[in-house]
C-alpha cells in the first residue's frame, strides 16, 4: 500500500510539472458544442437524449454526465476540468504501473513505464487540453482498470469496467483480445478456464455492439461519414506504418520524425524480436545473451491489437489513438535497451541506471517541447496527428480578453465580423454571448458580409440573410506580421466597401 501511495504521489508531481502550462487554456473548438448543449436554458432534453443511442452519431453517454456536472458547477471556466483531467490521467498511469508489475516485469520497468506513459506528450496533449478529451481520458482509465481487475481475479468487476470504457469511447473495443492474449500466453490456463473468464467481456462487447448499431453511425460503417472505413490491405498497412512511427516518437523522443529514423528503429526491433524467438526455442536459453520472458510475444501483439479500432479509418489519424498501444510499446523499448546493454556485458545494476537515464531524457524532452510550444503559441509548430490545440486555444483566449476589455463599446444586438480569426474555435456566437453575458450578440466571418449603402447584408449560408446597420458592427482583425499572427487583435468599424 505504501508503494502504491508513493507511486501515486510521484506520478501526480510529474503530471503537474509536465502539464502545468495547460491549466491556463480555455475551452476550444469541439468543446463549444458540448457547452451549448449543457448551457442551454432548456438543456435537460438534449442532455437526457445523450444517454440513449438513438439519433447519436457517437454513443458515449458517460462523459456527458461529467460534462453536465463540471459545467453546471464552473460554467465556461475550464480550471476545474483541467485539474480533474490531470488527476484522472495520473490515476490511469498508476494503473499502468500495477498492470506491468503484475505481468511479471521487474523494477525499474513498471515504474519507468508508468512515468514515460504519463509524460508521452504527443499522445496525451490533445486529450488533456480540451473538454472533449474526456472521452479518451475516461475510456483509458476504465480500459486499464478492467485489465488491472482481471489480473487480480476480479472477474465480475473487470467486465463492468470494460462496459464503462465502451460507454466513454469505442476505442476500448480491443480489450477482450488483449485479455485473451494474456491468458493464452499463461501456460497455466486451459481452454475451459479462458472461456470461463472471458465470456462476460464478450457479453459486454455484444450488448454494446447492439446499442451502438442502433445509433446513427453503426460500427464498421463503410459510408461517407467522417468516420468511414476502407477495409483494404493498403489502408491497414498505411495506418500501421503511421502509428508505429508515432509510437517511436512517443517512446524515443530523441529521434527526429522521419521515415528513415523510424525504419532504423523498427528494423532493430524486428532483429531483436527474431533473435528472441530463436532463444525461446533454445533449450539452453539460460546461457543465452538475451533474457526473454515467457510472455514476450504479448507486447507486440498488444501493440497491434490496440490499433484495431482505427486501423481502417480513412479520414482520421490522431496520436491519441495510441493510448491503448503505448504501454506495451514502452515495455518493448525498455526491453530492447536492456538487451543491447547486456550485449556489452554491463551488469544488471548498471542496466537499471541506464534505463532510468533513458526515462529522464524521454520525459525531459517531452516536457521541454510542451513548454516551448506554450512560449511560442502564436507561431506554434504542431505535431502531425494533433489538433494544434495550443494555437487554437490561444486564439480563443485573445478574442475573449479583447471582447471583455471592450465590453462597454459593444451594445446589444451587435454584430462581430471576424477577419483572420476562426469563430468555430469558440462556438461562433456562443462564446461571445457567454463572455459578454448578452445573448443578442452575433458573430460572422467578414467574408459573409456585403456593404449595401449604410448597412451590411450578411449571408448566413443557410438560406437566410441578415441586414444590420453599420453602427452596430464591430470588425475584429488578427494582426499579422510576416505572414504570422502576432497574437494581437485589432478592432475596427465596418470598413467593407459598398
Amino acid at each position: 500500500m505504501q508503494k502504491k501511495s508513493a507511486m501515486f504521489i510521484l506520478l501526480a508531481i510529474l503530471c503537474v510539472i509536465v502539464y502545468w502550462p495547460i491549466l491556463k487554456y480555455p475551452y476550444v473548438q469541439d468543446d463549444w458544442h458540448v457547452l451549448k448543449v449543457v448551457l442551454d436554458s432548456d438543456g435537460q432534453t438534449p442532455l437526457i437524449a445523450k444517454l440513449f443511442p438513438e439519433g447519436q452519431m457517437m454513443y458515449r453517454p458517460l462523459p456527458w454526465l461529467y460534462f453536465a456536472l463540471v459545467t453546471r458547477f464552473t460554467g465556461i471556466d475550464p480550471s476545474l476540468h483541467h485539474i480533474l483531467a490531470m488527476l484522472l490521467h495520473t490515476c490511469t498511469s498508476l494503473l499502468v504501473f500495477l498492470i506491468v508489475r503484475r505481468l511479471g516485469q521487474k523494477e525499474p520497468v513498471p515504474t519507468l513505464t508508468a512515468l514515460i506513459y504519463l509524460a508521452a506528450l504527443g499522445v496525451h496533449m490533445d486529450p488533456l487540453l480540451w473538454l472533449v478529451g474526456t472521452y479518451d481520458l475516461a475510456a483509458a482509465f476504465f480500459f486499464y482498470l478492467s485489465i488491472a481487475l482481471f489480473l487480480r481475479g476480479k472477474d465480475f468487476w473487470s467486465p463492468v469496467a470494460f462496459g464503462a470504457a465502451l460507454l466513454c469511447k469505442e476505442a476500448a473495443l480491443p480489450l477482450p483480445a488483449i485479455l485473451f492474449l494474456i491468458l493464452l500466453l499463461n501456460r497455466k490456463e486451459t481452454l475451459h478456464s479462458i472461456v470461463r473468464r472471458l465470456w462476460p467481456h464478450v457479453l459486454v462487447f455484444s450488448v454494446y455492439f447492439v446499442l451502438r448499431n442502433s445509433s446513427s453511425m453503426p460500427l464498421l460503417q463503410v459510408s461517407t461519414n467522417p468516420y468511414a472505413m476502407s477495409f483494404s490491405v493498403a489502408r491497414a498497412f498505411e495506418s500501421v506504418w503511421t502509428y508505429l512511427r508515432w509510437l517511436a516518437e512517443a517512446t524515443v523522443p530523441l529521434v527526429k520524425s522521419t521515415a528513415l529514423m523510424s525504419l532504423i528503429i523498427l528494423t532493430v526491433s524486428v532483429l531483436l524480436a527474431v533473435r528472441a524467438g530463436a532463444v525461446l526455442w533454445n533449450r539452453d536459453s539460460r546461457k543465452a545473451t538475451f533474457s526473454v520472458p515467457p510472455d514476450f510475444l504479448l507486447w507486440p501483439a498488444w501493440v497491434i491489437a490496440g490499433f484495431l479500432p482505427v486501423l481502417f479509418l480513412t479520414d482520421h489519424a490522431y496520436r491519441y489513438y495510441l493510448t491503448y498501444s503505448l504501454v506495451p510499446a514502452i515495455v518493448m523499448v525498455l526491453w530492447i535497451i536492456g538487451q543491447v546493454i547486456r550485449l556489452f556485458g554491463i551488469s544488471h545494476r548498471h542496466e537499471g541506471i541506464v534505463l532510468i537515464g533513458y526515462a529522464i531524457v524521454s520525459i525531459g524532452f517531452s516536457t521541454a517541447f510542451l513548454y516551448m510550444q506554450d512560449a511560442e503559441r502564436w507561431r506554434e509548430r504542431p505535431l502531425s496527428g494533433t489538433n494544434r490545440l495550443i494555437g487554437k486555444a490561444s486564439e480563443v483566449m485573445q478574442v475573449q480578453n479583447y471582447l471583455q476589455d471592450n465590453q462597454a463599446q459593444i451594445a446589444r444586438h451587435s454584430v462581430l465580423l471576424l477577419d483572420g480569426l476562426d469563430g468555430s474555435l469558440f462556438g461562433g456566437s456562443l462564446g461571445p454571448q457567454v463572455w459578454l453575458k448578452d445573448s443578442t450578440v452575433r458573430v460572422f466571418p467578414s467574408s459573409w458580409a456585403i456593404r449595401v449603402g449604410d448597412s451590411l447584408l450578411i449571408d448566413e449560408k443557410n438560406g437566410k440573410q441578415v441586414r444590420v446597420g453599420l453602427g452596430g458592427v464591430h470588425r475584429l482583425e488578427a494582426e499579422m506580421e510576416g505572414g504570422n499572427w502576432t497574437g494581437k487583435i485589432v478592432g475596427r468599424g465596418a470598413t467593407l466597401s459598398p
